[in-house]
């Protein structure tokens, strides 16, 4: 199951990360492997999203609904205990402002910003809680693909719904 690979990023150091389905995630320069796991820390085996944030930090998503933090040394890791939804982590990215956004598969949308998170769910307006993608526009619109829901846009008030019903070819948007 370590084969199955969920993500990859090039961080700006030029190092690639690659996110496996059961093996941790796997680090390389261009010339050997370094592999990091529950062991290192990392908050789960199984990794499902990656971002760098731009800090330098490697953020990791994961199946157990945790998110863990990287500095290039240590982990740090958010959970249900911070106020973290508990289902699997798709997709992270990272506004304008630096705040980290996290979408998840069933437990909507969550807004990290450093101390606190904040949580979006369908009783926020989303279209529903089963987050598959998201991305932020040059206008600092967040853009959030869901399963079988459509497309939710945020401008940082207020959800706006795109779904087959306004036109959209199919309402399970993986990614942008």
């Amino acid at each position: 199951s370590h084969n199955v690979i969920n993500d990859i990023i090039e961080d700006s150091e030029g190092n690639y990360w690659i996110a496996t389905k059961g093996g941790g995630v796997n680090k390389y320069d261009g010339k050997s492997i370094e592999i990091y796991t529950t062991e290192n820390g990392l908050c789960d085996n199984e990794i499902y999203s990656l971002l760098e944030d731009n800090k330098g930090n490697i953020w990791f998503g994961s199946e157990s609904g945790k998110v863990s933090k990287f500095n290039g040394k240590t982990f740090t890791t958010l959970a249900e205990k911070n106020g973290l939804s508990s289902n699997v982590v798709r997709s992270i990215v990272e506004d304008f402002e630096g705040n980290i956004w996290i979408g998840s598969n069933g437990g909507g949308l969550s807004k990290y910003d450093g101390k606190s998170i904040t949580n979006y769910t369908s009783k926020d307006g989303l279209i529903n809680d089963y987050i598959l993608s998201l991305l932020f526009d040059k206008k600092g619109n967040l853009w959030i693909g869901t399963y079988s829901g459509g497309i939710n846009k945020f401008d940082g008030k207020s959800f706006t719904h795109i779904s087959e019903n306004e036109g959209l070819s199919e309402n399970t948007v993986i990614s942008f």
